[in-house]
């Protein structure tokens, strides 16, 4: 799914990936590449 925020507009990316991040099942294996894809696209302000 993450490649569908390529189509969201901008001011709502964040919302986006937060709603998909806590929303859906992914299996442990996928977490790295959602903390990169965070730490890289989204920004890391933690």
């Amino acid at each position: 799914m993450l490649p569908a925020l390529a189509f969201v507009p901008l001011s709502r990316v964040e919302e986006s990936f937060d709603y998909l991040c806590n929303n859906n099942d992914y299996p442990d294996i996928v977490q790295p590449i959602i903390d990169q894809f965070q730490t890289t696209w989204i920004g890391d302000w933690g």
